[in-house]
């Protein structure tokens, strides 16, 4: 699945040549994250993506 968020005014926070993080976005990925899980998907199976360290390190933070 993927979800695009393109004209969400979701914006990103992160200084320039710094590495990206988007609340807004986390939060959706979190939220269908949990709601595969509910289906009775294993953790393992499911994977969030995204190209910003900065996000990934925000998402496992949420996530933990």
């Amino acid at each position: 699945m993927m979800v695009d968020t393109a004209g969400c005014k979701m914006g990103e926070s992160g200084e320039v040549n710094e590495s990206k993080m988007n609340v807004g976005e986390a939060d959706i990925a979190i939220s269908l994250y949990k709601k595969i899980l509910s289906y009775g998907v294993e953790a393992k199976h499911i994977a969030i993506l995204t190209p910003y360290s900065k996000q990934v390190s925000f998402i496992k933070a949420l996530l933990h």
